[in-house]
């Protein structure tokens, strides 16, 4: 992102708009230290996802690229974020009332909103049972990637561990 910012198109009362919202009051406490981003699990192999980022243009009015940008969507919802916070901004509320205005403000149809919350919960079964298939009684030697794939197969199929 090498382009100047454009605050042209700020809309002055987007930050008061998000901070309405249900645990997003501390918004204006962010001073913009990084912690949400450095901790960020997203942000360490998606570089492009920047909690921190986001929360700036947030409290820059930067209302249509905030809510018409894809990387709203690719938090995880881990909420690590918000734990290491030192300013105790809730990020992840935050997101989530991002998501929900995306959806009110007509930035994203409701359902790809709903097939993108459909695809965070399949991708969090995905994770429970691979971590449990990694943690079994006997699990002995079986890569990470054998374990994403059993379990995998098993949701394909609708059948548990073998």
């Amino acid at each position: 992102m090498d382009m100047p910012l454009s605050l042209e198109e700020s809309d002055p009362w987007f930050p008061e708009t998000v901070s309405r919202e249900p645990g997003c009051g501390n918004l204006w406490r962010c001073v913009g230290c990084g912690t949400c981003t450095a901790v960020c699990p997203v942000s360490a192999v998606h570089p492009e996802f920047s909690p921190g980022l986001v929360l700036r243009q947030v409290l820059l009015g930067l209302r249509g690229e905030v809510l018409g940008s894809p990387l709203i969507w690719q938090c995880a919802r881990c909420a690590r974020c918000s734990h290491f916070c030192p300013q105790e901004v809730r990020f992840l509320d935050i997101i989530q009332a991002l998501r929900r205005l995306a959806v009110e403000e007509g930035y994203v149809p409701p359902e790809v909103a709903q097939a993108l919350l459909e695809a965070e919960s399949l991708l969090a079964a995905l994770r429970r049972r691979t971590l449990e298939r990694l943690t079994a009684p006997g699990a002995g030697d079986m890569s990470p990637r054998q374990a994403l794939a059993r379990a995998l197969k098993e949701m394909e199929t609708g059948h548990e561990g073998e």
